[in-house]
């Protein structure tokens, strides 16, 4: 259960680092790159969430190998629901909402 939740908390940093943080963006080449690859992103994100819940929530001695097991498993679950997520987007229908206004 403990592992599901980091995994969450890694795409929950992930998407909001890529489009929640607009004052991340613009300063750093380097950074840009990266906040532009879910992949990459969901990577850092996976080992942040690592480290914040071993730490914080759970203090714990810290693991290397798992620290990076979590950084790569997060940066595949962050890829696989962003697709997922810009998949389902990508087939709805967009919602128009009438002013009442224009009704009158």
């Amino acid at each position: 259960m403990e592992g599901i939740l980091i995994l969450l908390s890694a795409y929950g940093l992930t998407f909001g680092l890529q489009h929640k943080f607009p004052i991340l963006h613009g300063k750093n080449a380097y950074l840009d790159k990266m906040l532009a690859c879910t992949y990459c992103t969901g990577f850092w994100a996976g080992g942040g969430a690592y480290f914040l819940l071993r730490t914080l929530a759970k203090p714990v001695k810290l693991s290397l190998g798992e620290a990076l097991t979590f950084a790569f498993a997060g940066a595949a679950t962050s890829y696989l629901l962003d697709t997922a997520a810009r998949t389902m987007e990508s087939h709805c229908d967009p919602i128009i909402i009438e002013d009442e206004d224009e009704e009158k």
